[in-house]
């Protein structure tokens, strides 16, 4: 149980630190994006 607990918890952690990295970098990422693709 404690097992499943860290593991719920981590992953709840590590997915709440994407979205935020998604919100701040993801404007920045498709700037770069597009230079690649031109």
């Amino acid at each position: 149980i404690y097992v499943m607990e860290h593991e719920y918890y981590s992953g709840l952690s590590l997915g709440i630190m994407a979205i935020i990295a998604v919100k701040k970098l993801g404007p920045v990422i498709a700037k770069w994006a597009d230079g690649e693709i031109d």
